[in-house]
């Protein structure tokens, strides 16, 4: 049988983990700038500058990106998505606290899955800083030791009327 968790420690765990992906989507994003222009257009260097982003993913990981359609199911395409993402040098708090659930597979083996809203302060159309609100699904499963994203929904938050808008930064 596997570890048991609290809900005070996975609570712990996916802090952890979450602040550690911000801090891989910075990474990126400065590796990003540090290239030339010309290798900016270059998608292999793009994928390479993102990959301290891809670290947070388990093999096999998931993702339904935030701010693009389609389904992520392999690294290069996760990759892809968090070259283009970084580049916006996002940075995301989470709103209120998250739902935080410890499921158990057959084998004893914790996932923890997170649901929630975070803001995401990045960089607009025009250069400048705007918010941009949004839904969250993240599962967690424990691979050589770190925690890190084996499944990760996104997705942006409509006000109330319905309309997906962003927000300037004062």
């Amino acid at each position: 049988m596997g570890q048991t968790i609290s809900n005070g420690d996975a609570v712990a765990i996916f802090k952890d983990a979450f602040a550690t992906w911000n801090d891989s989507l910075h990474a990126s994003f400065v590796n990003i700038e540090a290239l030339s222009a010309a290798d900016r257009h270059d998608p292999e260097k793009m994928i390479e500058a993102a990959k301290p982003t891809l670290d947070c993913y388990a093999q096999g990981a998931t993702l339904w990106p935030t701010v693009e359609s389609g389904f992520r199911k392999t690294p290069e395409g996760i990759s892809k998505y968090f070259a283009h993402f970084a580049a916006k040098n996002p940075c995301g708090v989470v709103q209120g606290t998250p739902d935080v659930e410890t499921v158990y597979g057959a084998d004893g083996t914790p996932k923890i899955i997170v649901s929630g809203e975070y803001i995401f302060e990045m960089n607009g159309e025009n250069g400048k800083r705007v918010r941009l609100p949004a839904r969250f699904e993240f599962r967690l499963v424990q691979e050589n030791g770190t925690w890190k994203w084996y499944h990760h929904t996104s997705n942006t938050s409509p006000d109330a009327q319905g309309t997906l808008k962003t927000t300037p930064v004062a």
